[in-house]
This record gives structure tokens, C-alpha cells and sequence, in this order.
């Protein structure tokens, strides 16, 4: 039992540096764009359909790093606990 609780943990480990670096290279392909290519991203920031792609992409990167945290952790860690009332 305990040798698959620790085996579960490092896979747990795993996917949550692989999704880590996922996500850290697509924000460094970003940044590049950025700050590699200046003259190149004064030309996207004049597009609207660039300002909305931004704005879906960081959105989709809070939801789906919201739902990572909801499976990585488990729903019942992050629960709020009820006040229990006081019974006369």
C-alpha cells in the first residue's frame, strides 16, 4: 500500500514538471516574440485579432492551470470547511 502511495506521488511529480514546462516554453516563445522581435510585435499589437488571442491564451491558461490544481491536489483539499453550529 505504502509503495503505491509513493509511486503515485512520483507520478504525480512528474506531470505537474511537464505541464510546468509546458507552459513555461509557450510564455518563453511569448517573450521572445516580445522582446526578440520588437519591430515584429509593434505590427501585432496594431491587430485587434492579436490583442484577442492574447486575451483567450492567457485565459485559457488560468482555467486549465485552475483545473490542474483541482486534480493535482484533489477537490477535497481545496474545499472551504464549514462552521459547525453550536446544537443546545
Amino acid at each position: 500500500m505504502e509503495e503505491s502511495g509513493l509511486l503515485l506521488s512520483a507520478k504525480k511529480r512528474r506531470t505537474l514538471i511537464q505541464y510546468a514546462l509546458m507552459w513555461l516554453m509557450s510564455l518563453g516563445i511569448m517573450s521572445f516574440i516580445r522582446y526578440g522581435l520588437s519591430s515584429f510585435f509593434q505590427y501585432l499589437t496594431a491587430s485587434s485579432a492579436y490583442v484577442i488571442a492574447i486575451f483567450v491564451y492567457f485565459l485559457f491558461l488560468f482555467v486549465s492551470v485552475f483545473v490542474y490544481a483541482l486534480s493535482y491536489l484533489g477537490k477535497e483539499s481545496l474545499r472551504i470547511p464549514r462552521r459547525r453550529e453550536a446544537r443546545p
